[in-house]
Formats: C-alpha cells, structure tokens, sequence
C-alpha cells in the first residue's frame, strides 16, 4: 500500500509539473527524425488500464483507488485530436475518487514512446506493444533518493465504452 501511494504521489506530481510545462508550450508538435517503423501507432490506438508496476526489479500490482474506477490513459489519433495523450489518474486513497487528468502529445519513434510536455519530451522505451499489452520502461529517480531507478508500467488494452469523450 506505501508503494502504492507513493506510484500515485509520482503520477500526481509528474501531471502538476508536465500542465505547467504543456500550458506555456508555443508549439503542440514532436519534431524528430524518421526512423524505420517496428511498432504500427494504430496497435497504441485506445484505452489502456495499468496493471503493474516493476521498480528495480521487484513487479507489484497496480493498486487501483477502491470503488472509484481504474487508472486509466488513451492514446488518440484522429482530426481534432492529432496524436493525443490523455491520462486518467484517482488521486485520493480516500474513496473520494478526485481525478487528475493529464493531456500531451506522443509520438513513437522506433522503439520509444515519446510524450511531448511543451518544451520537455519525456522517452520511454517500449518493452512491449501489441493488441492486448502495451509495456514500457524509463529511467528516472523515482523516489527522489539521488538515485536512478528503473521502471517498467505494463497496462492492458480495455475496449471503449460508449461515450467516452477520450476514447477512439
């Protein structure tokens, strides 16, 4: 539960400092240059639901805030929303179910996963990525020790439900 609580501090975080960066961004595009195509973006198309966490190795299950949903993130691709990311996250382990939301571009270059916060383009790379897994890794301090850790999200593929104004 501690680990928990400190993944969704992170994310919490993570989307606080990235609407700071996303809102004073000029431009809403990932300039990069072509790369032979490994992964077909229309397989990253959709709604994905965390299911794991692996922190320096040791792989727990994503703790989902009880009675309010499941967190969630969408990749988009259509006109009006040209590569767009959208992230669903509850943020309070109180049932109250308060949501952050967090939207960016992303683009996929080779093996990365590339999400473009303004000015900050944050690589992860993509471990696995087909019809039902979408798994990558990153390396960062996670736990604001001085040290880098490595982690891996792995989500699943969930299909849309009617309505869902973030889904395609």
């Amino acid at each position: 539960m501690q680990k928990s609580l400190a993944i969704k501090t992170y994310f919490f975080g993570l989307a606080i400092l990235l609407c700071i960066a996303y809102g004073c961004k000029k431009e809403n595009t990932i300039k990069i240059e072509e790369e032979p195509v490994i992964y077909k973006e229309s397989l990253i198309i959709g709604q994905w639901v965390y299911d794991k966490v692996k922190l320096n190795g040791i792989l727990y299950n994503y703790e989902h805030t009880e009675r309010c949903g499941k967190d969630r993130f969408y990749f988009v691709n259509r006109p009006g929303q040209e590569y767009d990311y959208t992230e669903i996250i509850y943020i309070t382990p109180t049932g109250n179910c308060a949501i952050s939301s967090t939207g960016m571009d992303w683009k996929i270059k080779g093996r990365k996963l590339l999400l473009n916060f303004g000015t900050q383009v944050i690589t992860y790379d993509i471990i696995r990525l087909n019809e039902t897994n979408f798994d990558v890794s990153i390396k960062l301090d996670f736990d604001n020790d001085g040290k880098v850790d490595d982690l891996e999200l792995h989500a699943i593929k969930v299909p849309c439900t009617a309505g869902d104004p973030y889904c395609q």
